[in-house]
């Protein structure tokens, strides 16, 4: 395994550092760049690794993947260790910021209660729904897996913000409590905004300044949709990444019926309650492939 991990590791580190340094080149330098990007994305699919290791090199070689692209495209100014610093890190380093080193106790206490949804998500998935059978053992199943989907990202993103900031930096708003959203379109705006951004400001964002914003929705939801059926079939194979190709489908879906519901003028608890079951009700689609990855 450990070989295999160094190889699959070698192949992504030789094809993202170059592409990178190149990526605002000439127009010759920027295409290559992009291919040497593409050309890791293999790595992971090829790979022996247990499941949960596959998937976390597939959404690595993706998310660098669109950064080289992002780069590529928009040649924003930086110099190419700040370049090379925007491949490689989920975080964009040019938005980070020197603070005094504190303890954050609003982002402790967010570890604290994403840990807890953690423990009963797992637990509701993987001890109490099999004691239970048929549809009440799926509907625990899928119940805890949303739960530990919710938790999971939470905690990461908050224990991010919290270490940053225990080392004397201060990094953006990762995650802007997507329970809060009074809309699917919202959730989805406060959901993981590292890569919400990205795909709002690049790919939806041109379309909509050109008085499409629907195609930009569009556009914005298939690349979300590619990227999580690769990591999908990185980690499990073609069955995974079908459902979450469903899944994001359902998503831009969710959004256009949206537009006819006039959501803001629904009291907010209703409209809290709309974006719940809304998310809820396909959720199995998301959830059961990152359980099997978790099994």
């Amino acid at each position: 395994m450990a070989l295999d991990a160094l190889l699959t590791l070698s192949w992504m580190v030789l094809g993202l550092v170059p592409a990178a340094l190149i990526a605002t080149g000439s127009p010759a330098q920027r295409r290559l760049a992009l291919l040497l990007a593409v050309a890791t994305l293999p790595a992971p699919l090829l790979s022996t690794l247990p499941a949960p290791l596959r998937a976390a090199l597939a959404i690595s070689a993706a998310w660098a993947t669109l950064r080289v692209w992002e780069i590529g495209r928009f040649r924003p100014a930086l110099s190419p260790g700040q370049r090379l610093q925007r491949v490689l890190s989920f975080v964009d380093p040019q938005r980070v910021r020197r603070v005094p080193p504190a303890l954050l106790p609003g982002q402790l206490a967010r570890v604290a209660v994403a840990a807890a949804g953690l423990l009963l998500g797992w637990q509701l998935a993987f001890t109490i729904a099999p004691t239970y059978r048929d549809e009440l053992a799926w509907a625990l199943r899928w119940a805890g897996g949303a739960l530990l989907a919710y938790a999971l990202t939470e905690a990461v993103y908050a224990g991010i913000t919290l270490l940053a900031r225990g080392a004397g930096r201060a990094v953006p708003v990762l995650h802007r409590d997507p329970l809060a959203a009074r809309s699917v379109g919202e959730f989805w705006l406060r959901w993981n905004t590292t890569v919400g951004d990205l795909l709002r400001t690049r790919l939806y964002g041109p379309l909509a300044r050109r008085g499409w914003p629907r195609a930009g929705v569009v556009l914005a939801f298939t690349v979300s949709a590619l990227f999580h059926a690769y990591v999908g079939l990185a980690a499990l194979g073609a069955s995974a990444a079908t459902w979450m190709l469903l899944y994001f489908a359902l998503q831009a879906l969710l959004i256009a019926i949206e537009r006819t519901l006039e959501l803001a003028t629904w009291p907010r608890p209703l409209a809290h309650t709309w974006v719940i079951l809304a998310m809820l009700a396909p959720s199995p689609l998301f959830v059961e492939p990152l359980l099997r990855v978790c099994a």
